[in-house]
C-alpha cells in the first residue's frame, strides 16, 4: 500500500477515537458517568496504536527519509510534528495518571483538561500532516524512497505490536465506536 495513504487511513481511525474521547469528556464535564474501563481503553488505543505504531511509522519511516532528503530536525514542519508527538505523549501520560484517582475532583479535572488538549493537538496535527507535510513528502521523495518507506512500515508493523495487542486495539476501536457513535 502507498505509505502516505496508509498513514492517512490511520489518521481516520485516530480521528474517530478523538471524537469518542471528546464525547466522553463532554459527558464528564456534565457529571455524567463514563465507565473507567472506557477511559482505559481510549488510553490503551492511544498508547499502542497512535504512539507506538502510527508515530513510529512516521518517525522511523517517513520522517527519517525526509531528514535524509534535507528537512531539518531542529526547525520546520517535520521538527514541529516531532514536538507535537512529544506533547501528545505528555497528555496521554497525564490522563493515565489522573485515571488512577478519577473519582477525585482534581483527577477528573486533570483528565478532562489533558483530554481536550490532546484532542485539539492531534486534530490540528493530523490536518497539518494530511494537507501539508505528506504532500511535501510525495513531491520531495523519489519513487524508490517511497517504496523503501512502504517496506519500512511493514518491518515496523511486525516489530512493535504483537497479534494479541493488534486484536485488542481492533476490539477497542469497534466496541467504543458501537457504544459512542450515536451519542452527542
Amino acid at each position: 500500500m502507498d505509505p502516505i495513504k496508509e498513514l492517512n487511513n490511520e489518521h481516520l481511525k485516530i480521528s474517530k477515537i478523538l471524537d469518542i474521547l471528546e464525547i466522553m469528556v463532554q459527558k464528564m464535564e456534565k457529571n455524567i458517568y463514563i465507565p473507567k474501563a472506557d477511559m482505559e481503553d481510549i488510553l490503551y488505543f492511544s498508547r499502542l496504536f497512535t504512539d507506538k505504531l502510527h508515530h513510529t511509522k512516521e518517525e522511523d519511516g517517513l520522517f527519517a527519509e525526509m531528514f535524509q532528503a534535507g528537512y531539518s530536525k531542529e526547525k520546520g514542519p517535520v521538527a514541529m510534528m516531532l514536538l507535537e508527538h512529544y506533547s501528545g505523549h505528555h497528555c496521554v501520560r497525564n490522563m493515565t495518571q489522573a485515571l488512577v484517582d478519577i473519582n477525585k475532583k482534581e483527577s477528573t479535572e486533570k483528565f478532562i483538561k489533558n483530554a481536550f488538549e490532546y484532542v485539539t493537538l492531534l486534530r490540528a496535527h493530523i490536518l497539518t500532516e494530511d494537507k501539508i507535510l505528506f504532500l511535501a513528502a510525495k513531491e520531495k521523495l523519489s519513487p524508490n524512497i517511497y517504496r523503501k518507506i512502504g517496506k519500512e512500515f511493514k518491518i515496523i508493523e511486525a516489530g512493535v505490536l504483537d497479534k494479541k495487542e493488534i486484536k485488542k486495539i481492533d476490539k477497542i476501536f469497534l466496541d467504543l465506536n458501537k457504544k459512542y457513535s450515536n451519542i452527542k
